[in-house]
């Protein structure tokens, strides 16, 4: 037996359509990926995810290859990945070269890649710091605003995203 509801009203309808959303810029951040060793990877990928974190936190959706390549190792070859991850960045609105990108070709190829886009474009420094610091989150919000206007969200009910965590 098949139950039938009775249909919501058009004006019940037209009161649940909502405004449409800005756009939310797709941010590609660009850094080193390749180390020695399997643990140097690892921490490259850590320290990219940080930074799409922090943009994440003020409005922007990071596109993090590090993290979704990490573990693909000797599946395809490297031009299949370079290829790819070029090609994810022709799709973004914007990058975010963190600190190390200079000692990375890639990162180097990427933001060519960018600038012939005209991208957007937020380049760190080669600093010490291997994870953003107040400085860094701080150049990353206002990136984002001066370039694409987005405001960091609300925070979720369990409190401020970046308490603890991140800090």
């Amino acid at each position: 037996m098949t139950e039938t509801f009775p249909k919501t009203p058009a004006s019940a309808r037209a009161a649940t359509v909502r405004a449409p959303k800005p756009k939310m810029p797709v941010i590609y951040i660009a850094g080193p990926f390749r180390g020695r060793t399997r643990w140097d990877v690892a921490q490259n990928t850590r320290r990219a995810t940080f930074f799409g974190l922090i943009a994440a936190l003020n409005g922007a959706m990071p596109l993090i290859p590090h993290a979704n390549s990490e573990l693909f190792d000797g599946q395809l070859t490297d031009d299949f990945w370079l290829y790819g991850t070029a090609e994810l960045l022709r799709r973004c609105d914007g990058i975010i070269a963190i600190p190390g990108h200079q000692r990375s070709k890639g990162s180097l190829a990427e933001i060519a890649i960018a600038a012939d886009a005209q991208m957007p474009a937020l380049i760190f420094g080669d600093t010490r710091d291997a994870y953003p610091t107040d400085e860094s989150k701080k150049h990353i919000a206002n990136f984002l605003y001066q370039s694409f206007g987005v405001f960091p969200p609300l925070p979720s009910r369990g409190g401020s995203p970046t308490s603890g965590s991140i800090s």
